[in-house]
């Protein structure tokens, strides 16, 4: 699959899990109505999600862009699918163990994402390693080779698909003419990585502090989508509350 299919499938899982599992009512109904042409079967859905997460549990690359989706993605909505899980999923322990296991890597990707995020806040980025527009650490360093500026491939793309030109000559400029900086991505990879590695201290002494304070998760209240469908049915283009 092209990794930019793989990321609109999964911003979009991302976007039905939290309309349907985030409480909002109104927005979940809504989302229903837009997407349902016959007969919808919310539990169905959600744990056909599931399967499909329980497929893909080892791939590092799906977890990254889940995490990386600021619109949609909270971990919270992933809870309570392996919740229902447990719920619905008779005999089949082992697609639970796997979802578990995924889930468990979401978290340990956002925390990561959230400590390297919080490093880079109080840290001075080299002015070489800045992107010239937006000021932020630049990951592929490219060449304009008009100007002689360098930029991040990722944000002159962005620039390009607006106006073909060099944004400090204005001259013409297409992406096939961009000139790679490896020494440069080099460099910057690797004071990166230090930065990564004062992370993952950050990241090892909270999981050790959390497994001195856990304690024994109890579950007191299930999450059965099955029992919310009795209470609503939604049908073709038309919703029906229950009595």
């Amino acid at each position: 699959m092209q990794e930019i299919f793989q990321e609109m499938i999964l911003k979009m899982l991302n976007y039905y899990l939290n309309n349907f599992l985030n409480e909002k009512t109104k927005v979940k109904l809504e989302a229903l109505k837009q997407i349902a042409e016959k007969q919808f079967k919310l539990a169905n859905f959600l744990q056909e999600i599931g399967t499909f997460f329980t497929n893909i549990c080892d791939q590092k690359k799906v977890v990254s862009i889940i995490v990386k989706d600021e619109r949609s993605y909270d971990i919270k909505n992933f809870l309570k699918l392996e919740q229902m899980f447990r719920n619905n999923i008779a005999g089949q322990q082992d697609k639970v163990e796997r979802l578990h296991k995924f889930i468990k890597n979401l978290k340990l990707k956002a925390e990561k994402k959230q400590f390297l995020e919080s490093i880079l806040e109080q840290t001075q980025i080299p002015e070489e390693y800045q992107d010239p527009i937006y000021g932020e650490l630049i990951k592929d360093p490219v060449m304009l080779p008009q100007s002689k500026t360098i930029m991040d491939r990722k944000v002159i793309k962005a620039a390009l698909l607006e106006k073909k030109v060099d944004p400090y000559t204005l001259t013409p400029l297409d992406e096939k003419d961009l000139i790679p900086q490896p020494e440069l991505k080099k460099k910057i990879e690797e004071w990166l990585n230090n930065l990564k590695k004062q992370r993952d201290i950050k990241v090892e002494e909270a999981d050790k502090n959390r497994m001195q304070t856990e304690i024994p998760f109890k579950q007191t209240q299930s999450f059965n989508i099955q029992e919310e469908e009795e209470e609503n049915v939604f049908k073709g283009k038309r919703y029906e509350e229950g009595d």
